[in-house]
């Protein structure tokens, strides 16, 4: 499902894209990026690899000092809601991005003037599924099902999250710095990795469709496409990462590095993604960039290095 004709998405195509890649590959610019959504999947990213990380999650807390005589069943516990608080904030992290990134497209495709002031009310109000499902569908084309790969794994995720965020009695440790008999059931590890995936696999979808279809949203793309480094750090983190994993790379780090080796794998393919990075830069090169993403592809590559400009 998650397909941009001539890109690495795959072939699949909306009646609504094809319009918009011909006015892309004609110069017409698109908004510039400016939302959260990007920043809190980032910090999502940053806490799920905190809690897949043997130095985050066994290292002695502030809030909660080891001494060298202290038992291994007291570290364990520290270590056990160390890594329940690093899963607590990216789930909550990945659920504030999974609104961000939809209320974003919504806003970018103007659905507001598209329904009557009632009826937009309603769904604003809505749930996140709702807008997804119903207002991305409205707002452009049906690019998500109720049960398609990614709807049923962000529902969970909102459920959890309403939760987290309106908590009642039994939920969580008899008193604080106590294990949670609760917490391993709800966000361990593993499902923060299926949120984390199926929140930047929508981004992909929605991001291109906003910008323009040359445009990747960071860390949405590296996470999409990294999935399986995604999933294999999450396994090796249950119920506490493998003390092997000491000394790995950032998960961001591993990510971009993928990427890089898919990069120069498709290197030489011309895409239809190349054809509207053509003409994003021969439309910037007539009327100047317009956004801050055309003004980084326009950019000269020896500016800031001391050369003198080109002058190509």
């Amino acid at each position: 499902m998650f397909a941009v004709p001539g890109t690495s998405y795959g072939a699949v195509v909306w009646p609504k894209d094809a319009q918009r890649i011909a006015e892309e590959r004609a110069g017409i610019g698109r908004p510039a990026p400016a939302t959260l959504a990007s920043s809190h999947l980032a910090q999502a990213l940053d806490a799920f690899d905190d809690a897949c990380s043997p130095e985050a999650v066994f290292a002695p807390r502030k809030i909660w000092p080891l001494q060298p005589s202290d038992s291994i069943g007291s570290r364990r516990t520290v270590s056990e809601i160390t890594q329940r608080n690093l899963c607590l904030t990216a789930a909550l992290f990945t659920a504030f991005a999974a609104e961000a990134f939809v209320n974003n497209f919504l806003e970018v495709h103007d659905l507001k003037s598209q329904l009557s002031a009632t009826k937009f009310k309603k769904l604003d109000r809505g749930s996140t599924v709702q807008k997804y499902v119903e207002g991305v569908a409205l707002a452009y084309e049906p690019l998500f099902d109720p049960k398609d790969e990614v709807m049923p794994t962000i529902s969970e995720l909102f459920e959890v999250r309403n939760k987290l965020v309106h908590p009642r009695p039994g939920l969580g440790p008899p008193i604080a710095y106590m294990p949670d008999p609760t917490w391993r059931h709800m966000y361990p590890p593993t499902k923060v990795a299926g949120w984390l995936i199926a929140v930047a696999g929508a981004a992909e979808l929605m991001e291109v469709r906003c910008y323009g279809f040359d445009y990747h949203s960071l860390p949405a793309a590296f996470i999409w496409h990294g999935r399986n480094t995604v999933i294999d750090l999450a396994a090796r983190s249950e119920p506490l990462p493998d003390p092997e994993m000491t000394g790995r790379a950032p998960v961001i780090q591993l990510l971009a590095e993928a990427a890089a080796e898919r990069a120069g794998q498709a290197e030489g393919i011309r895409l239809t993604i190349h054809e509207i990075r053509d003409a994003r830069l021969k439309h910037a090169a007539e009327v100047g960039p317009w956004d801050k993403f055309t003004e980084l592809l326009a950019r000269d590559p020896r500016a800031g290095s001391g050369e003198p400009p080109s002058s190509t």
